[in-house]
């Protein structure tokens, strides 16, 4: 973890989990799952049912979007928390919501369903001549490595056949605390956040065992 103490804004707390894997971590197989993985952090975790965590998120004054959210590069997925208060609780709080981002997905079959079409309708907005020949460029450039074949949002049929167990096989191999880092910056105590971290990380284990790194390739020059 990262702890870095800021008093300005008063009372605002950063609450960041690095994730080190995105798409270039899939397989073959797995073309935009960790995107879809991504979505599906916010709709059912082991203390937030579905809703509940947008629920807890505007009872509190946050705003879906702007004061949380998430992202998927290449090789890098992040969720970031930002709390209007720095008090114990909401830093508990905020510590559990990241903490079951980490290890406490539910990957619902109802929930997963529901969001494959947000993730379709994301993939036909993206869709455009300026992605189109985005895209294409990075097939030039970057012949011969993994990149190409690994853009974020996937492949349009794995994400409309992606069950609970496509997307359970890739949090369990890249969701563990080895591959985390968790990054705090805000208006609170050092001595008081760190028993606070070992309280919800601490008992975080990865299932099974670690897998290895992928091979990325290398660039092909010619041409």
């Amino acid at each position: 973890y990262v702890l870095k103490t800021n008093s300005e804004p008063q009372d605002r707390v950063g609450i960041f989990l690095n994730v080190q894997a995105g798409s270039l971590n899939e397989d073959a197989n797995q073309s935009g799952l960790a995107h879809f993985l991504e979505h599906m952090l916010f709709n059912g975790t082991t203390h937030f049912k579905p809703g509940d965590l947008v629920d807890y998120f505007q009872s509190i004054g946050m705003s879906f979007g702007g004061d949380t959210n998430a992202y998927t590069t290449y090789e890098e997925t992040v969720y970031k928390l930002i709390l209007p208060k720095g008090d114990r609780h909401q830093l508990e709080k905020g510590l559990l919501v990241a903490s079951d981002y980490a290890r406490g997905a539910l990957l619902l079959e109802s929930e997963i369903d529901r969001e494959r079409g947000v993730i379709i309708a994301e993939k036909t907005a993206r869709d455009s001549a300026a992605y189109r020949a985005h895209k294409a460029s990075t097939v030039f450039s970057f012949e011969g490595t993994l990149l190409p074949e690994r853009m974020v949002i996937g492949d349009e049929q794995t994400l409309r056949h992606a069950d609970r167990d496509d997307l359970k096989s890739y949090y369990d191999s890249w969701y563990r605390p080895e591959n985390m880092i968790l990054v705090m910056v805000g208006d609170f105590d050092i001595v008081t956040i760190k028993p606070l971290i070992a309280t919800y990380f601490s008992r975080l284990k990865g299932a099974g065992p670690a897998p290895l790194c992928p091979d990325y390739g290398d660039v092909q020059h010619s041409g």
